[in-house]
C-alpha cells in the first residue's frame, strides 16, 4: 500500500511538471507558477519519503527493497540503500530537480525571466519523471514476497557512501537551473548582468555540494577500498569531476558578467554545457559502459534513454543560442579581470577536455574496434600537471594590481626548496608546482590580513578559493612524490621496520558485527623509534551477500597517515600486512572542506548583499 501511494505521488509530481512546462501559455501570474512548483516539490518529497519508509521497515513486497536491503542491516544503511541503486537514485534526481525548481520560484527575480526559466525547468523535471516511471520505476512489486532481501553491496555500507551520492545529486541536478535560466535568458528581455546575479547563488550552491560530494567519494575510496589512494582516475570518478570543472569556469564567468557585462556568450554556453555534462556523467554511471564499484546499473537500454535526454537538452540549448546569440555581441575592450578569467577558462576547459578524452576514448575504442585499453595516471599527470602550474600562476597574479614584490617570491622559493629537498624524488615540474602553491598560500594569508584591516577591497571568497586550490595542489604533489609502501608477512609479537617506520603485530581477534563477521588485527606503530599509537585494520565477511571487504586501519598525524590493511592469515596466526605511509592526506581533506565552506560563504554574501 505504501508503495502504491508513493507511485501515485510520483505520477502527480510528473503531471505538475508537465503543467509547469506549459503554464506560460495559460497565465502570466507568478503566484500560479509558485503554487505549481511547490506542489511538484511536495509530491516528489512524499514519494521519496515513502520509498525511504519502505526500506526502513523492510517492505520486501517492493522489488527494489528486496534486491538491495536485508533485515539485519543497520538502520542507517537501510535508509542509504534507498539511493544506493539506480531506481532510487533517479527518484532522488526528480526530488532534487523539484527542490531547486521550488527554490528558484520563490526567490525574487525578474518575472518574465522567471516564468521562462520555470517552463524549461518543468520540461526537465517532466522528462526525468517520465523516464523514472517508464524505465526505472522504484515501486515495482515482487510476488511471492520474499522473507528477507538480498542485501546491499558491502562496499556501499559505509557512512562515506551514505552521504556521497546525495551530495553529488545536489551538485549534478542543481546545474539544471543554470541550463534553464540560460535558455530562458535567450528568449526574455532580462539584462545579462541581472541574469548573472540571480543565477550565481544557485550555481554556487550546486558547486558546493558537488565539491563536497567529490571529497566524500575520495575519502570513502581512501578508507574503504584498501589501496591507500584517494583518486584512481576511475571513469565514474571522472564523471563527477567533469561537470565540476565546467561549473568552476562558469562561476568565474558569471562574476565577470555580473560586474562588467563581458563574456556574456561564453557564460550562456558554459551554463548549457555544465548541466549537459552532468547528464553525460549520469549516463556513464548507469549505462554499463564502464565497470566500477561506483556504478549503479548495467542496463544499456536505460543508459541510452538518459543519453537521449541529454542530447535533446544540449541540442535545444545550442539551437536556441545559435538563433539568439547575435544579441550578445561582446565588447571589443576587455578589463584586466575579464582577461584573467578568459585565460583561466581556457586552462580549465583544456583540463576538462583531457579528462573527457581519457574517460570516453577507451569506451569508443572498445565499441568500434573491440579493443580494451585503460587510461591511467601517467596520461593525466603528464597533461594536467602543467595546467595546474598555469592556473596557480593566474591565481597569484589575478588579485595583484600593483605587482608582486620580488622578496615574496624569494621567501616562497626558499620554503619550497626546503620542502623539495627532503622529498625522496625530485621532478622539475613538481618542484615548480610546490613553489607556486607555497607562494599562493603565503599570498592568500597576506591578503586575508589585508582584507581584515580593510586594505584589500577584493573578494574574500576569491582569496579562500585560491587558498583551497593551493593547499590541494601542494598536498597532492607532495603525496604523489613521497609515498611509501611495503607488504610483509608478520607473526604475532613480531616487529618489522621499513625506512624510519616500524610496526608490531600485537593480536588478532574475531568479532561479530550487526550483519558481518570481523577479524581485527591490532598493530603498534613507531616513527624514528617514537611510539605513535595503535592501528586496527579489519577484514569483514558479509554472509548474506557472501562478500569480503577490507577495512583499513589508519593512524592520522598532521603531516602523514600511517595506513595498514591485512590479507590472508594461516593457522599460526601469521598475517599478510600492506603498510602505507601517505604524506599530506589530511591537507587534501582540508582543501576539499575549505572549498565547500568558501562556497557557502559566497552564497550567504550573495543573498545578503545581492552580489
Amino acid at each position: 500500500m505504501t508503495a502504491d501511494i508513493a507511485e501515485f505521488f510520483l505520477v502527480l509530481a510528473t503531471i505538475f511538471a508537465c503543467s509547469q512546462m506549459l503554464l506560460s501559455g495559460v497565465t502570466q501570474k507568478i503566484s500560479v507558477f509558485k503554487a505549481v512548483a511547490t506542489l511538484n516539490f511536495i509530491c516528489a518529497l512524499i514519494s521519496f519519503s515513502l520509498l525511504i519508509i519502505c526500506f526502513a521497515f523492510s517492505d520486501f513486497s517492493v522489488a527494489l527493497v528486496a534486491n538491495h536491503s536485508h533485515m539485519s542491516k543497520p538502520l542507517i544503511y537501510k535508509i542509504s540503500a534507498t539511493w544506493a541503486n539506480h531506481e532510487g537514485s533517479m527518484l532522488m534526481w526528480v526530488l532534487v530537480l523539484a527542490s531547486f525548481n521550488m527554490f528558484f520560484a520563490w526567490i525574487p527575480s525578474t518575472n518574465n525571466h522567471k516564468r521562462f526559466t520555470l517552463n524549461v525547468q518543468g520540461f526537465i523535471i517532466a522528462m526525468f519523471g517520465i523516464y523514472t516511471l517508464a524505465l526505472s520505476n522504484p515501486f515495482l512489486r515482487m510476488y511471492p514476497v520474499p522473507i528477507t532481501g538480498l542485501g546491499l553491496n558491502p562496499l556501499l555500507q559505509d557512512i562515506g557512501l551514505a552521504l556521497h551520492p546525495p551530495m553529488l545529486y545536489f551538485g549534478y541536478v542543481g546545474f539544471s537551473i543554470a541550463y534553464a535560466s540560460a535558455v530562458a535568458t535567450l528568449f526574455s528581455a532580462i539584462n545579462l548582468r541581472d541574469w548573472a546575479r540571480e543565477t550565481l547563488p544557485f550555481i554556487m550552491l550546486s558547486w558546493c555540494f558537488l565539491s563536497l560530494g567529490i571529497t566524500l567519494g575520495s575519502w570513502w575510496a581512501y578508507r574503504e577500498l584498501g589501496w591507500g589512494g584517494y583518486w584512481f582516475w576511475d571513469p565514474v570518478e571522472n564523471a563527477s569531476l567533469i561537470p565540476w570543472l565546467s561549473a568552476t569556469a562558469l562561476l568565474h564567468t558569471l562574476r565577470i558578467i555580473a560586474k562588467t557585462g563581458q563574456l556574456k556568450s561564453w557564460g550562456i554556453i558554459l551554463a548549457i554545457l555544465t548541466f549537459s555534462l552532468s547528464g553525460v556523467g549520469t549516463f556513464l554511471v548507469r549505462s554499463g559502459s564502464v565497470t566500477s564499484v561506483h556504478s549503479f546499473a548495467t542496463d544499456p537500454t536505460r543508459g541510452v534513454a538518459i543519453l537521449c535526454i541529454v542530447i535533446a537538452l544540449l541540442t535545444l540549448g545550442l539551437i536556441a543560442f545559435l538563433i539568439k546569440n547575435k544579441i550578445y555581441r561582446e565588447q571589443t575592450q576587455f578589463t584586466r579581470s575579464s582577461v584573467f578569467i578568459a585565460l583561466n577558462n581556457i586552462f580549465i576547459i583544456f583540463f576538462t577536455i583531457v579528462v573527457i578524452t581519457g574517460t570516453i576514448y577507451p569506451i569508443i575504442l572498445e565499441l568500434v574496434f573491440a579493443q580494451k585499453i585503460s587510461v591511467g595516471a601517467p596520461y593525466y599527470n603528464s597533461l594536467l600537471a602543467p595546467t595546474v602550474a598555469a592556473l596557480l600562476v593566474l591565481c597569484i597574479f589575478a588579485p595583484q594590481i600593483d605587482g608582486i614584490p620580488l622578496y615574496k617570491f624569494l621567501i616562497s622559493a626558499l620554503i619550497s626548496f626546503c620542502i623539495t629537498y627532503v622529498l625522496p624524488e625530485f621532478q622539475i615540474l613538481a618542484a615548480l608546482i610546490i613553489w607556486l602553491a607555497v607562494h599562493l598560500i603565503l599570498d592568500s594569508f597576506s591578503l586575508l590580513y589585508e582584507f581584515y584591516k580593510k586594505k584589500f577591497t577584493g573578494s574574500l571568497t576569491m582569496i579562500l578559493a585560491h587558498l583551497s586550490f593551493a593547499i590541494l595542489a601542494l598536498a597532492i604533489t607532495i603525496n604523489s612524490l613521497s609515498q611509501l609502501e611495503t607488504e610483509k608477512i608478520i607473526k604475532l609479537n613480531e616487529r618489522i621496520t621499513f625506512g624510519s617506520y616500524a610496526v608490531k603485530l600485537l593480536s588478532i581477534d574475531y568479532h561479530k558485527g550487526p550483519n558481518y563477521l570481523s577479524r581485527v588485527a591490532k598493530f603498534e606503530a613507531w616513527h624514528n623509534n617514537k611510539y605513535l599509537g595503535e592501528i586496527k585494520p579489519e577484514a569483514r565477511l558479509y554472509p548474506i551477500e557472501n562478500q569480503q571487504t577490507t577495512e583499513s586501519g589508519i593512524l592520522h598525524t598532521l603531516l602523514y597517515d600511517f595506513y595498514i590493511t591485512t590479507g590472508e592469515t594461516n593457522q599460526n596466526q601469521d598475517i599478510v600486512a600492506r603498510i602505507y605511509i601517505r604524506p599530506m592526506v589530511s591537507f587534501i581533506w582540508l582543501g576539499g572542506a575549505l572549498l565547500f565552506v568558501t562556497g557557502i560563504i559566497s552564497i550567504i554574501r550573495a543573498f545578503v548583499k545581492k552580489i
